[in-house]
Formats: C-alpha cells, structure tokens, sequence
C-alpha cells in the first residue's frame, strides 16, 4: 500500500468519453499572437471581440497557413521536496512551439524579423488552431521568446520556409478554448 500524506481532502477530478468516441486532430495550421499589451491577455478575455480589437491595435496578429508542432510541455520541478522523501512538486512548465511557414515573402521577412528575439519583443499568449478548427491557449508566466530561421538546404526540390520557435515557461499546460469566429 502506498504511503502519502492525507492531510489534501479534495476529491479527484471527473472525466468523462468523447461523444461516439471522437478523437480531435493535433495537426497545427494558423496562430494568433498576442503581446503583453494585450486585452485579451490583460483580462484572459480570449473571445473572438476582443482578439479582433487587440489585432486593430496591433496588440495581435494572425499567422494562417503553416505547420505548427507543439510538443508537450516539460514539467520543471520545485526546489526542493514539500516533504521529506517525496519527489519535488512541479512548479511551471517549458512549452516549445514550432511554426513552418512557406508563406516566404518581403513583408514576411519584415514581420519575423520584427517578431525575432533580437529586436526584444515578446509573445504573452499563442492560440494554436489545428486544421479541423480545434484550439489550444498556449499562456506564458512572462513571455514567450521567438528565434526565426530561414534555412536554405542543397536540394532544389526542396522549398524555403520560416522556422519560428517560441519558447517559454507557462503556469500550466495548454488550455482547449472555443476558437474565435471570424478571426481567421
């Protein structure tokens, strides 16, 4: 029997199955971007409105068409151990996001540039929409960094394409949320 502290009286969360069993597809496809001016991240007030309103101010922007990869989260422990003899509690997590975007144009260059780490500038929240419209809130504790490339490779059959990576730590992992109507 399993020795631990029972001093926690909360019970267990529920979970429920999938209507007929339906699975949602994980495959990435558009993004929005949000500074840490944003409304929407200001107020964790994500709905279609708000998101459109931070876009108008340039507090927001859309990434549509490319192949996004969000690997799982890596859980970073906590100092030390609350008890003696027990593994340290997580404290936040890693989140690595990868955006591939074939979209390589002139203005597309300007906007990672304008995106990369180097020019200081921050992402505070990403939602990740997959091809069949399902969507994950990515929330950063602070802010998410972005390191763009644009690789070239020796074969002429291959095409150029931006390889953005955002990366940071976040309270808790990804969050399913409505996707927003009309953004993209």
């Amino acid at each position: 029997m399993a020795e631990c502290n029972a001093y926690c009286a909360t019970p267990l969360p529920e979970f429920s199955i999938n209507e007929c069993n339906a699975t949602v597809a994980g495959g990435g496809k558009n993004a929005i971007l949000f500074d840490c001016q944003a409304e929407a991240v200001e107020n964790s007030d994500f709905t279609a409105a708000t998101i459109l309103t931070d876009i108008a101010a340039g507090h927001a922007t859309v990434v549509r068409d490319t192949i996004i990869e969000a690997a799982d989260a890596s859980p970073n422990a906590a100092s030390s151990a609350a008890v003696a003899g027990e593994e340290p509690l997580v404290k936040n997590y890693t989140q690595t996001i990868v955006i591939s975007d074939p979209n390589v144009s002139v203005a597309n260059d300007q906007a990672y540039q304008d995106l990369d780490a180097t020019t200081g500038r921050k992402v505070a929240a990403v939602i990740v929409t997959t091809a069949d419209d399902h969507s994950e809130l990515y929330l950063a504790i602070s802010a998410f960094q972005i390191t763009v490339t644009k690789p070239l490779t020796g074969s002429i059959d291959d095409f150029i394409k931006y390889s953005a990576t955002l990366t940071g730590k976040m309270k808790h992992k990804s969050d399913m949320i409505t996707t927003p109507a009309g953004v993209y």
